[in-house]
């Protein structure tokens, strides 16, 4: 007689108990509270880092730029900012955190985020009717909420690929 495999349910369970470790709990899904805590941190996460765009936003036209376009997806990628001063095109990358505890928000782009900074604004610009003498990669840091949010401008942070 040919033994046959667990259909179903019991072959789920014999699959979990093949990837345990002796004396290990079971692994079990996420209950619903726990998925919410989950979706309220984010959530948490998301309204900071409007916030902070939103305070970057203000801070360039402070100082005299223009506010082109925010939150621009190019394909998978996003530009958080794009503003022009005189006749520089200024693409921004935002960082946020509500403390430096952990370190600064601009230590946090890395070079994989400029690549991704660069192919949104390369994206961006071969559907822009107008030529740009000059283009630039800034990096703002907001470190805080709310009115008492601090920024910090890192003017040509980072040069473009092409």
């Amino acid at each position: 007689m040919v033994d046959q495999m667990p259909q179903g349910e019991n072959r789920q369970r014999l699959r979990k108990l093949a990837n345990e470790k002796p004396g290990q709990e079971p692994r079990q899904k996420p209950g619903r509270k726990q998925r919410a805590k989950a979706s309220e941190v984010q959530r948490r996460k998301q309204r900071r880092g409007r916030e902070g765009e939103q305070a970057a936003a203000a801070f360039l036209e402070a100082r005299g730029y223009r506010i082109v376009a925010t939150n621009v997806r190019q394909g998978r990628w996003e530009i958080d900012v794009i503003a022009t001063k005189k006749e520089i095109l200024v693409f921004v990358e935002v960082r946020s955190r509500a403390h430096a505890g952990l370190g600064f928000p601009a230590e946090t782009v890395d070079l994989r985020k400029q690549r991704h900074v660069a192919n949104a604004a390369h994206l961006w610009l071969q559907w822009q009717p107008r030529f740009w003498n000059a283009i630039r990669f800034d990096v703002i840091e907001v470190i805080g909420d709310g009115s008492g949010a601090s920024c910090r401008h890192f003017p040509d942070a980072f040069q473009s690929p092409f």
